[in-house]
This record gives C-alpha cells, structure tokens and sequence, in this order.
C-alpha cells in the first residue's frame, strides 16, 4: 500500500484483511513490486525507500532479509528464478550518473552472488520466463535486454542472436544505373484516345461542355465564398417578402369580383340562361307594411 504496509488475504476470503504488516516499509513510501516464489513459501517486496525485503509466507512478523540502498525511482521489480533458489531486482540510476544495475541474490544464504550493468539509466521490469530460462529487462532509455546462457537458456533469443544481415549476391556482372528513354511517353508517339473517350472527356470538362458554374458546397475556395444547399435555400425563404399576413382578407376576395363577374369560370354554362335578378327595394316594403 501507499502507507508502507502489506496486506495479506488468503485464497477465497477477500472482504477483510488476514494479516496486516505494518510497518513492512517506509511510511509514505509505495510498494512498487511483490512476487511469491515458486513453492508459494517466500515473497520479495520492493519499494521505494529503497530497499527489498525477503519474507517467510508462514511467519510474516518480521522479514527473513532486508536489502538497504537499491535506488527505486517508483518503478523497479523484483523476481525468481524458476526454481526458487536465486532472486534478482533492478535499480535505478538518474540519467547521466550511471548505469542501471541487475543484482541477484542467493536466496538459502542471501548473499549477492552477482551484479550486472544493463542499460544507462533505470531498470524498471523483469521478466523470467522459466521455459527459456532468460531475462528480460526493460529500462528507461526505451530498450528491452535480454540477458541469457548458452549453456543454460533454450530457444528464445538464441534462435535470432547468431544470424547476421543477409548479404547481396552477385553473380558476374555489374550493377550500373542508366537512363531509360521510353518513345512511347513523348508526346508524338503518343497513341491518341478514341472518339469516344474524347468525347467522354470533354462532357468533364466545365469549359468545353459549356457547362453553368455550380453552387460552391463546403468551404470556399479559390477567391469564392462557400455555402450549402441548406443556407441557400434559408436565404430565398428569407429573402422573399410575404405581405399577406397585413393585408384584409375581404378585400384580398374581393378584388377578383370584377374579373369573376367578366369571366366566370363556374358558372360561365348558365350565363345565358339563368333570368336577371330583380330585387325589391326598402321604400316598396315599407308601403305594404
């Protein structure tokens, strides 16, 4: 954890803690790297305070070895071999001011059994495959090590690291570059285009077709303001002036009595037929009253 502590959950409980160490590393500083042997007795924890610390799984009250001055910059790790019996952690170097470092340890003696310079700067992951028995390690100048036996380790990196780059041939004769002339690609010994695919041509061409400009769509170019099918159509709607919300719908009707009365369109088959109206006027009504 970030407190410096290891917590300790066995397998098929996870809602609580088993066994909380505190504190297994420097207060404030973050673990940056817990990993099990192979027979599940032992655990390497790295952190950054610089140290790593070797511990039994069966009594975790207090490490078995601690490891002081491995310089950690938030990132280094710490591993076994496929056996168990050997471990090894990477340190970190600011640039400039050395060599990142792989040490390995004994882990029946814990003593340092061998130191190796990798790559200038930090080591920051380790990777032991058991299979290939070799080591990779990453490091902060954005390369991958690889570090391997030839008596020990199998396929992997031995399959590429004895073969070379391919060499040229070349049999008997000379390489020499020239310049090929192609009569074809001058333009009298072209062979001209069909009628039919001038003519094809042509209707593509906006000048000789005759063609009218159309409307640019998108951004302009070419010294001409762009615009969009959407926005021109905008325009002619806002543009064109509707005055028949303010005008008097009765005398919008009847402006068109005179023309209809002239010429009916409804009513034109009963023009001659149907007899003149005649209405009574007021003074003829009020007589009779």
């Amino acid at each position: 954890c970030e407190d410096g502590s290891l917590q300790v959950f066995r397998s098929g409980r996870h809602s609580r803690a088993d066994e909380i160490i505190r504190p297994a590393h420097a207060e404030g500083c973050e673990i940056t790297c817990i990993r099990f042997s192979p027979d599940g007795q032992a655990m390497l924890s790295r952190s950054e305070d610089d140290t790593m610390k070797l511990w039994d799984i069966r009594s975790m009250k207090a490490p078995m070895r601690v490891y002081d001055g491995l310089a950690n910059v938030g990132f280094s790790d710490a591993i076994f071999n496929a056996s168990g019996e050997v471990f090894c952690t990477g340190t970190a170097a600011k640039k400039g001011e050395g060599k990142g470092k792989i040490l390995f340890f004994e882990r029946a003696t814990g003593d340092l059994i061998h130191s190796k310079e990798v790559c200038d700067g930090s080591v920051t992951r380790l990777l032991w495959p058991s299979r290939l028995n070799q080591i990779f390690a990453g490091g902060s100048d954005a390369q991958i090590h690889c570090l391997f036996s030839y008596a020990l380790s199998e396929r992997g990196i031995l399959q590429s690291v004895g073969k070379g780059k391919k060499k040229k041939k070349f049999e008997g004769y000379a390489v020499e570059t020239i310049d090929a002339l192609n009569p074809h690609a001058l333009a009298p010994y072209k062979r001209q285009p069909s009628k039919r695919r001038r003519a094809e041509k042509d209707r593509l061409d906006p000048i000789k077709s005759r063609r009218p400009e159309l409307p640019m769509a998108g951004p302009g170019k070419g010294g001409r303001c762009g615009t969009s099918w959407s926005r021109q159509v905008v325009k002619d709607l806002l543009s064109a002036k509707d005055t028949s919300r303010a005008e008097d719908p009765r005398e919008a009707i009847l402006k068109y009595a005179k023309e209809a009365n002239a010429k009916p369109i409804f009513t034109r088959v009963y023009k001659d037929t149907q007899p003149t109206p005649i209405f009574g006027s007021a003074e003829g009504e009020e007589k009779k009253k």
